[in-house]
C-alpha cells in the first residue's frame, strides 16, 4: 500500500493503518499475539470512498509480481494478450495496469518460463551440435560478428535434404520475412513442391538483416547440402532487384 496509507503505532504491540485520503473509512487495527511473533487483525474496514480502490499499479504491483501471477496461465495460453492480462489483474486483485505494464509483465513471465533471449543465443552452439548429433546428415551452422553478437544461423534437416532429392521437383522457392521481436532479424526460407504440389521445407536461416551478403551465405549453405540446382530452377519472391543474389 506504501504511500497510500498512514501507519501509526500505538505501542510496540499494536498498530493502526489508515487510508491517507481525508474522510475515507478504510483502516486496519492489528496487534501481536502474546508470546508469539504473529500479528492478528482485530478490526478492519474494507470500504474505500476515495480513489484507493482503483489505485494505479505503480504503487501496488511490480512487473515481477504480475509476471509471477500470470506465469502459469501464459504457459497454457502462449497468446495471452496484454489487454487480457490487465483485465484479469483488475478483476482478481483490483489493480489497474496499462497496456505497457501488462506487456512488460508478460515478458517477465515469458523469461521465467523460457529463459532470457541472451541465454537462448548462448545456446546456439549446443543447438547446432545437437541437431547434427541427433539427425545425422543434417546441416546446422551459425556465425557471429566481430563483437561476438549474433549474425546468422542456417539449418537444413537430413529428412528435408533427402526428401527434396528423392521426392520433389528440381525447383526451389526462396523467400524471406522480417522477424518482429526484441532482437529483430529476417527469416530466410527455401521450399520445394512435392509430388502432391504441397509445400516442402528444404532449409531455413535466421539472419540479422535482409542483405545480399546474407542471401549469398544462405544459398551457399543450400549448396553444402548437396542440393545442386541451376539458377533457372530457382524462383524468388523478393523485392525488386534482389534476384542479383542468385548466380
Amino acid at each position: 500500500m506504501g504511500s497510500l496509507t498512514n501507519i501509526r503505532k500505538t505501542d510496540s504491540h499494536r498498530v493502526t493503518v489508515k487510508c491517507k485520503s481525508e474522510g475515507c473509512p478504510w483502516r486496519i487495527y492489528a496487534s501481536r499475539l502474546a508470546t508469539t511473533q504473529l500479528i492478528c487483525i482485530k478490526k478492519m474496514s474494507t470500504t474505500h470512498t476515495c480513489e484507493g480502490a482503483a489505485v494505479k499499479a505503480r504503487y501496488r504491483a511490480t512487473r515481477g509480481w504480475v509476471g509471477s501471477i500470470i506465469k502459469e496461465k501464459l504457459k497454457v495460453s502462449p497468446n495471452y494478450k496484454p489487454k487480457d492480462i490487465a483485465s484479469d489483474i483488475k478483476r482478481e486483485y483490483g489493480i489497474q495496469l496499462n497496456y505497457s505494464q501488462a506487456w512488460r509483465a508478460k515478458e517477465v513471465a515469458r523469461e521465467q518460463l523460457q529463459g532470457s533471449y541472451k541465454e537462448a543465443y548462448n545456446q546456439l552452439p549446443y543447438f547446432c551440435e545437437k541437431i547434427m548429433e541427433t539427425n545425422p546428415g543434417s546441416i546446422a551452422t551459425f556465425a557471429t560478428k566481430e563483437d561476438s553478437s549474433f549474425h546468422r544461423l542456417f539449418v537444413s534437416f537430413h529428412a528435408s535434404i533427402s526428401g527434396f532429392q528423392q521426392g520433389c521437383r528440381p525447383l526451389l522457392f526462396l523467400d524471406g520475412t522480417p522477424l518482429n521481436s526484441k532482437y529483430p532479424g529476417t527469416l530466410l526460407a527455401a521450399t520445394a513442391a512435392d509430388g502432391d504440389d504441397g509445400v516442402f521445407p528444404v532449409a531455413f536461416a535466421v539472419v540479422d538483416a535482409d542483405t545480399d551478403d546474407n542471401w549469398h551465405w544462405f544459398l551457399a549453405g543450400i549448396e553444402i547440402c548437396s542440393i545442386n540446382i541451376s539458377a533457372n530452377h530457382i524462383r524468388c519472391r523478393f523485392p525488386e532487384g534482389l534476384e542479383r543474389v542468385i548466380v
